[in-house]
């Protein structure tokens, strides 16, 4: 199991104050859509395809990396290898089944997105 970065309630406080802000709302969409996935999993091309109605995942690279520093920094948490590995970590095997990179959403972040009620269990 992958350790924690943060509490949910640490996640939820910065998505909160990030959303209250009105910034990074196609983020927050990337977020619920991720939360959505089958066991959480996503590449960048299935968060793009269902936020954008795009398969090009460089947008969604650049969105969801940018908003991923950036609750990073909210955090406290010095600089990771992956900024995306704030919100994430990376199933077994790491690649799917077209060669893309996957990621899995922390539970912290789960439970977070849930207790804002922007999304439900699933």
């Amino acid at each position: 199991m992958k350790r924690s970065l943060a509490p949910a309630a640490a996640y939820e406080a910065v998505l909160a104050t990030l959303a209250e802000r009105g910034t990074y709302a196609s983020a927050r969409a990337m977020l619920v859509a991720h939360h959505a996935m089958p066991n959480h999993v996503a590449t960048m091309r299935h968060l793009a395809r269902a936020v954008y109605g795009t398969p090009d995942h460089r947008i969604a690279n650049r969105v969801y990396g940018s908003f991923a520093g950036r609750v990073r920094r909210e955090l406290g948490i010095a600089r990771l290898p992956y900024e995306i590995a704030v919100l994430g970590t990376w199933p077994e095997p790491p690649i799917d089944e077209v060669g893309e990179f996957a990621f899995r959403l922390r539970p912290e972040v789960c439970r977070a997105i849930r207790r804002l009620g922007w999304a439900r269990a699933t």
